[in-house]
């Protein structure tokens, strides 16, 4: 009895002893466990922290650039001044963030995870519509008729600039016929009219105006060519075999080639001559691994986003473009002038085969020139009479939107520019500053903004008077430009006395204009003389490639590697190059 009794002592004993080594096992595994997750919690910390910089110093990968305007902030450097009032830090700090490593990664992770889980957009300008349609903010607000407050206080005040900048680009219209130019404008086709349907909800402003609308009228009874590809889109929309927008994208797609062509058509009716006619050929889906897909879905690709966002309707297509010219074909010399609708025609459609020369001012702004357009300045480093006088058509390329800005002033600057003489724009600054109260630059300011201020430019007809020196200057120039031994002189002149070739050619032009000896007559070419053309091309193409930052960066690389100065190696390449365009 006492043996049994012990026995269960001894078990139950045995039982505690086990349950506390477990205790003690779990309590130890536990510990473990936490100081193991405290650990990789740390480790992970470090790495999160010490990942950016390793980035910046060790790892140096590169990643996708992110879609987008980019405005860099440049690295501030420190004064004590900046730092005692806080304005070093605090843009130290913006720079931190617009430069910390694995920044593209991450702000597509996170953009993604927004997406994923919430449908939300990390672009406040992206508005989602109906069946997953993308749209700016601008084409949501120009529908609904509050794009006008963005520009003007009133649909009042708008109308009375409308009519006004009406009417000065039907005078310069007017004015360039006399010298064998014509004047277009191209309205490309805004989305959020032609696809209207998928727009989200919103309150018409029925007291707004459609710039659309009233330029189409306008221009009708004045007679100036006016292209509208919103209303012609709206009409074939439901018949062509592909959406005319992509649902992801904010430009035209293949489509633009529809409208090309309708331009062609117009520019026939205006000289009788024939122009090209443009065919869509071998029609395709347009898949992710095309190259025109990230162009074409260009408002998806603002969202940055880590993966292409599934595409559900209408397929997008891609096709190749047949140009058809007739014997009689001769190649105009165009002058663009516009927004970001003209970068597809240009991508889509090869321009050298249809003009002998093609340029390009984005927004009045920024200047593209050269073949395939590369050569990118600024507009103010050109004259503007020479442009207007080297071209046989000046078109206005302006989605629906961008009718607010018209030419972007180009209109009110040529008009002055071919109408006014200097005698007469001095005395109507003179007078402008006296009446106003203001500077003469203010009033020079003025006068540029809106031309009708001065008496002779003024009412509908057509301005008689004529800057007659200005003229002759420009167009004698475009003409020195075309002969090359001319233009050889002009190279050596400028080179030995450190000149702009533009300024060597305006002498001559003048010496042209008053009958003085002209420098060409004057110069006879020699071995010394050729020794200074060669340096004036490398230097001009060393210069060039200064402009041009990606180019820098593989000459700095290339310098490393073969042990030379970057001037050095920034020489051997424009030697090159030079060589190059001469074989």
């Amino acid at each position: 009895m006492m043996y049994k009794f012990f026995t269960k002592i001894v078990n139950f004993y045995n039982k505690i002893t086990k349950i506390i080594i477990f205790a003690k096992l779990f309590a130890t595994i536990t510990t473990v466990m936490k100081n193991t997750i405290k650990y990789c919690l740390i480790i992970l910390t470090l790495v999160v922290f010490l990942l950016p910089l390793m980035q910046d110093y060790i790892f140096n990968f590169k990643f996708k650039a992110l879609h987008g305007v980019i405005v860099k902030t440049k690295k501030p450097e420190p004064t004590f001044k900046s730092l005692y009032s806080g304005d070093y830090q605090t843009k130290m700090e913006k720079y931190i963030s617009e430069n910390y490593g694995f920044r593209e990664p991450t702000i597509r992770f996170y953009n993604q995870y927004l997406w994923d889980f919430y449908n939300v957009s990390p672009v406040k300008t992206l508005f989602l519509g109906k069946d997953n349609w993308m749209y700016l903010e601008r084409n949501v607000r120009e529908y609904y008729g509050t794009e006008v407050y963005r520009y003007f206080n009133s649909p009042e005040e708008a109308r009375e600039a409308f009519i006004r900048r009406a009417r000065i680009l039907n005078k310069l219209r007017l004015v360039l016929k006399n010298y064998g130019i014509e004047l277009l404008v191209f309205e490309a086709p805004e989305k959020g009219y032609l696809y209207s349907e998928f727009l989200p909800d919103g309150e018409r402003d029925t007291t707004s105006i459609n710039p659309i609308e009233f330029y189409t009228e306008r221009f009708q009874s004045y007679g100036v060519p006016f292209i509208g590809m919103t209303n012609y889109f709206e009409k074939i929309k439901d018949t062509t075999e592909f959406p005319l927008f992509s649902k992801h994208g904010f430009h035209w797609n293949i489509s633009c080639v529809y409208g090309v062509d309708t331009l062609f058509r117009t520019m026939e009716s205006l000289h009788g001559a024939s122009m090209p006619h443009l065919y869509l050929e071998n029609l395709r889906p347009l898949t992710i691994d095309d190259e025109e897909y990230t162009k074409d879905n260009d408002i998806e690709q603002t969202l940055n986003l880590m993966r292409f966002i599934k595409y559900k309707g209408k397929p997008q297509m891609t096709a190749d473009v047949r140009i058809e010219t007739d014997s009689t074909f001769v190649k105009p010399r165009m002058f663009f002038i516009g927004d970001s609708f003209f970068w597809k025609i240009q991508s889509t459609v090869d321009l050298n085969k249809v003009f002998d020369e093609s340029r390009f001012w984005f927004y009045n702004s920024t200047t593209h020139s050269g073949k395939n357009l590369k050569i990118k300045k600024p507009a103010k480093e050109f004259s503007r009479l020479r442009e207007i006088f080297k071209s046989d058509y000046i078109v206005f390329i302006l989605h629906g939107g961008n009718l607010y800005k018209l030419s972007m002033d180009f209109c009110e600057q040529a008009l002055i520019d071919i109408c006014v003489p200097d005698s007469i724009m001095n005395r109507e600054i003179q007078r402008v500053s006296d009446s106003a109260n203001v500077s003469a630059a203010k009033a020079k300011e003025l006068i540029i903004g809106n031309p009708e201020l001065i008496p002779e430019l003024r009412g509908e007809a057509a301005p008689t008077i004529r800057n007659t020196r200005g003229i002759a200057i420009a167009q004698t120039m475009n003409r020195i430009e075309q002969d090359p031994d001319w233009m050889n002189v002009m190279k050596i002149v400028a080179h030995r006395k450190s000149l702009a070739v533009d300024t060597i050619m305006r002498h001559e032009a003048i010496n042209v204009i008053d009958n003085k000896p002209l420098m060409l007559n004057n110069t006879i070419m020699s071995d010394s003389l050729y020794e200074d053309l060669y340096r004036y091309e490398i230097d001009s193409i060393v210069e060039s490639m200064k402009n041009k930052p990606k180019l820098m960066e593989s000459i700095r690389n290339k310098a490393l590697k073969n042990g030379n100065t970057v001037e050095d190696q920034l020489l051997k390449d424009a030697i090159w190059v030079y060589n190059h365009k001469k074989e």
